[in-house]
């Protein structure tokens, strides 16, 4: 939603910016969400609800996967489970190389390397290294060094260190996502529900001879 008559400031409070180069939403939303958009829900709930109410959990973990939303009737154009399945044969023919360092770029960096700082504090490897943290962790040869110099950027020569790893994250990022576009413009476009409908051959009915004589 845009505030209208809004000052720079107003407008880009709650706004994610994102590197064009080295960001897609179609495949944040394939890593992130795909699954659960087709109905695939996690257990956790069941044990929460066990331990607040002493009882099991009565509830389903799986919703209706039929209904609007994801088959694509009513308002929805393409439908989830389309979008998850064009998305899908675009992903699996990257080489599997390629789907480890993509996905990398949209999770969070591991508990070890993740900051003790509270919010908004300038140190830390999400503060330093933003997005790319979990990818520059992966790729770079001295995490321990990488992540001394994360707690404290203003030391030595940790600026340049972060400065490095930060630029060979964010260039693998590059990199993949161009092969990531590629492959889903061979994967071609998701198709609507008039042309998801299957033509089917006019029924002829069977005759036998006899009768037919």
């Amino acid at each position: 939603m845009t505030i209208q008559n809004a000052t720079p400031e107003q407008v880009s409070v709650g706004a994610r910016r994102h590197d064009a180069e080295a960001f897609d939403e179609d495949l944040e939303w394939l890593i992130v969400a795909g699954d659960s958009a087709l109905g695939e829900r996690g257990s956790m709930g069941g044990v929460i609800a066990q331990l607040e109410h002493g009882g099991p959990f009565t509830g389903v973990p799986n919703t209706d996967l039929y209904s609007d939303q994801q088959v694509g009737f009513g308002h929805t154009v393409i439908g989830l489970v389309e979008r998850h399945r064009w998305l899908t044969a675009a992903w699996v023919s990257l080489p599997v190389s390629s789907r480890g360092l993509l996905t990398l770029c949209y999770q969070a960096p591991r508990a070890e390397h993740r900051g003790d700082e509270v919010t908004g504090a300038r140190s830390g490897a999400e503060a330093q290294l933003g997005r790319y943290a979990a990818l520059a962790f992966h790729l770079t040869e001295e995490p321990g060094v990488l992540l001394d110099a994360c707690r404290q950027p203003q030391k030595g020569k940790n600026s340049r260190t972060i400065a490095r790893e930060l630029r060979k994250a964010r260039d693998a990022a590059v990199a993949e996502h161009k092969l990531w576009a590629a492959a889903k413009a061979t994967a071609g476009k998701p198709r609507r529900k008039a042309e998801r409908r299957a033509v089917l051959p006019a029924h002829v009915p069977h005759m036998p001879e006899a009768e037919a004589e």
